[in-house]
């Protein structure tokens, strides 16, 4: 969870607007945007996680994880069942699910 590492430092910060780049564009955030995206990590994994200790699977997390408060996001559609599979590995490969 380096990404989430990095939010965690981002919010100790004083700054009110970020600037960072992806392939196709500049975005800027303020820093409510950062604890928002932190919010998202930690909800997500809390799911995922209580699912895997349910015994559920990744492709049964996938179908049933809508996080529906995030909906309205840029690009909730295309990045929610991968952000969920992503977490699921993760959580298996730190030994978080035994």
């Amino acid at each position: 969870m380096k990404y989430a590492i990095a939010l965690f430092f981002a919010l100790s910060l004083s700054f009110n607007l970020s600037l960072a780049q992806d392939t196709k564009r500049n975005i800027t955030n303020v820093k409510g945007d950062i604890d928002d995206a932190l919010t998202y990590l930690q909800d997500l994994r809390t799911a995922v996680l209580t699912g895997l200790k349910t015994g559920k699977s990744v492709e049964q997390l996938t179908d049933s994880i809508t996080l529906e408060k995030y909906k309205d996001w840029a690009n909730y559609d295309n990045w929610r069942a991968l952000n969920v599979q992503g977490m699921a590995r993760h959580l298996k490969a730190i030994g978080a699910v035994n």
